[in-house]
């Protein structure tokens, strides 16, 4: 039996075949569903796990970290150099962006609450100059307005917390260190200051906790035994030779320096985006599981297909077919189950991706009525009960909206993975086919 004809046996008994008594079946259509099942979740996993973890990196990087990051001592040396070349350091090709801040912290007094939050001094002119700072960064009222000495912008959930509005007045007590004598006293100072805008990161962690103000008040302000000065860089790719790059610059900046260094966002933010990548593995390695438990379903389906196709491969082995023949055949169908049910489980599983914001707007809205219902049925009973809008993804633990991220190599990887699979359980009923004796199915039948 050619290479033609085995290709074609194999095609056949993959569609199935249909006697006269009875329809069309195919016994494999429980192993292509349920690895079509199984890999839905999968190809969901991986494309929102991409799309927020590079969501919740590019946010920190952009809005907090910066690219390069070098803290100075707020003094002296290092901040005299670094004043001098930043200048042309701006202008440098490579350089998206360069700044210095001061960053300290306060306690922020409105409304009777009060909170820890990080004040970072800044240039005012941040939003403008800084392009990835004005891609994440929403302005919600206002204006990022730092021009007035004495304003400050806040994050959307801290003023939604105290009710907050723009032109409201705030109080951020910050503090100083003292030696009086031999004790060390700490000196509180109140610093009021007017709100001139509210913005939005798209991720509550970071809304809450910081606030700006201008760069002078930061040096007024903010005591520099509390605080610390920062070079913040942002270059043109931040994901190709991080570490060359920091090199290159603290060259540029300093070719002598040999007490500080410019650290990248991996450094400084790789904790972070380690776990987020080892729980995205353990996540993708738990999900595999199942599809190779739904592939295992293979050997029994080929196994019942064998069977089910003894007398024919009994007389194909009498006419001249050789084992290798009927065993490639067979793995053929292994093939085809794979490529097929991969096409289905991909296809389906990009789609449901694609729309997964809606998808879980779908859920909250869902599980809210539901909620309400029962909250109708049983106030005959137990009374009125609040009912809180339902969100499955809480935004201040999770983005606001979830990135859409697919990963063309991972996508390919797990399909290849996945087909891989499907001939690999194949093989022993292939096996199997290609050893049987032409005699001993003729005595049978």
């Amino acid at each position: 039996m050619n290479l033609r004809v085995s290709l074609y046996y194999g095609l056949r008994n993959f569609v199935g075949r249909k006697r006269a008594d009875e329809r069309r079946r195919s016994h494999l259509l429980l192993p292509i569903v349920s690895i079509a099942l199984s890999l839905i979740p999968v190809i969901v996993i991986l494309t929102v796990a991409n799309g927020m973890i590079e969501g919740i990196t590019q946010r920190y990087i952009e809005f907090d970290t910066g690219h390069l990051r070098m803290t100075l001592s707020g003094g002296g040396y290092d901040v005299d150099v670094v004043k001098k070349r930043l200048p042309e350091l701006k202008k440098a090709p490579g350089i998206v962006y360069a700044s210095l801040e001061i960053r300290g912290g306060g306690l922020l007094f409105a409304g009777g609450k009060r909170s820890f939050v990080n004040i970072r001094a800044v240039d005012p002119g941040l939003d403008r100059d800084d392009p990835g700072f004005a891609r994440f960064t929403k302005i919600t009222r206002g204006a990022f307005d730092l021009s007035r000495k004495n304003s400050i912008v806040i994050g959307k959930a801290l003023a939604e917390e105290y009710g907050l509005t723009v032109g409201q007045t705030v109080t951020v007590f910050t503090h100083r260190t003292k030696r009086v004598g031999r004790e060390t006293v700490i000196q509180a100072r109140p610093n009021r200051y007017t709100i001139t805008g509210i913005y939005s990161i798209g991720y509550q962690e970071l809304d809450k906790s910081t606030v700006f103000i201008q760069f002078a008040a930061g040096e007024r302000d903010l005591s520099s035994e509390n605080s610390y000065i920062q070079l913040k860089l942002k270059v043109a790719d931040p994901f190709t030779h991080i570490d060359r790059q920091a090199s290159h610059w603290e060259r540029f900046i300093d070719p002598d320096a040999v007490y500080w260094r410019l650290l990248t966002w991996r450094e400084m933010y790789g904790n972070y985006y380690q776990a987020y990548e080892s729980t995205k593995v353990l996540l993708l390695f738990i999900m595999l599981l199942i599809v190779v438990v739904a592939a295992f379903n293979i050997i029994s389906s080929m196994i019942m297909m064998y069977l089910d196709r003894l007398q024919e491969i009994g007389i194909l082995k009498s006419l001249g077919a050789s084992p290798g023949s009927i065993t490639f055949s067979f793995l053929c169908v292994g093939l085809l189950a794979g490529l097929f049910s991969t096409a289905i489980g991909v296809g389906a599983g990009l789609l449901v991706a694609v729309n997964i914001n809606e998808i879980f707007k779908g859920i909250d809205v869902v599980m809210t009525a539901g909620n309400r219902i029962a909250s109708l049925i049983a106030s005959p009973f137990t009374g009125p009960f609040p009912v809180e809008q339902v969100q499955v993804l809480n935004p201040e633990y999770y983005l606001e909206v979830i990135p859409i991220r697919i990963g063309f190599w991972e996508v390919l990887g797990v399909s290849l993975f996945t087909v891989g699979l499907a001939v690999f359980f194949s093989i022993f009923p292939a096996f199997i086919a290609g050893r049987i004796r032409p005699l001993e199915v003729i005595r049978k039948h």
